[in-house]
């Protein structure tokens, strides 16, 4: 196993949060993948009681009364979802929930997609899933956690800092595993949010442009483009950052 991917398997499911947390580098969406609903409460739970976020902060997308045609999500239930988000939190951030997040449709997942993409300051997205079939363009801009029946979770999270603290070989040997495992939209996943630190430090347009060369990389391989060497131009920009 590649050291820069750390892959969590037979622990409590609140670990890989707990991880995060003593980072300091909360995932500005998650998505909870598993039919024990009990524990997945409990992690949003822990999100919002560590995030920060006051109850009356937190915004829910409920698929039970805002379903269309086969039960699907519907683009109006979406919109309304994000307006409510938009809104001044009374603490300091907000947190939206999706529930039956697998219903989400082509279309009103496109509305969603721009607020995966760019979210807005203190806002953090919350997606859960009965199943597996969650669309693509949705799953690969979350930090995907999968909770198991037996109380284990399997999670698969690129470091970005560490991958970059290695040689140039060393790195370039990783992210030909990483590519092999097709599991670049995990590494897009973490140099966006490492990308996101920096611009949290410091505002620049450098820094910008990555954010943007990160996003544009990521649909040239959603559109079959070579992962590897995707990957490989994306580490190179962020090396020229450090």
């Amino acid at each position: 196993m590649y050291s820069a991917l750390v892959n969590l398997r037979v622990m409590d499911p609140l670990k890989i949060l707990e991880l995060d947390s003593s980072k300091g580098a909360w995932a500005h969406a998650y998505l909870f993948i598993g039919r024990s609903q009990d524990k997945i409460e409990l992690l949003v739970l822990y999100l919002r009681e560590n995030i920060g976020c006051l109850p009356a902060d937190v915004t829910y997308l409920a698929s039970t009364d805002e379903t269309g045609k086969k039960g699907e999500i519907k683009v109006a239930a979406v919109r309304q979802f994000l307006h409510e988000l938009s809104l001044s939190s009374l603490g300091s951030c907000r947190i939206g929930i999706i529930e039956n997040a697998e219903k989400l449709n082509l279309a009103s997942a496109n509305i969603l997609l721009k607020t995966l993409e760019e979210p807005p300051k203190n806002v953090y997205l919350v997606l859960v899933s009965k199943t597996e079939d969650v669309l693509p363009t949705i799953r690969s801009r979350c930090r995907v956690i999968k909770v198991q029946k037996d109380d284990q979770v399997e999670d698969s999270h690129i470091d970005a800092e560490l991958l970059l603290g290695k040689s140039l070989y060393e790195a370039f040997k990783e992210i030909e595993l990483i590519a092999k495992d097709n599991l670049s939209d995990h590494f897009f996943s973490a140099f966006l949010m490492l990308g996101r630190k920096m611009m949290i430090r410091e505002k620049n347009a450098k820094t910008a442009n990555f954010l943007l060369g990160v996003e544009k990389k990521r649909k040239e391989v959603e559109n079959n483009a070579n992962q590897r060497l995707a990957m490989e131009a994306v580490y190179l920009k962020a090396k020229e950052l450090q």
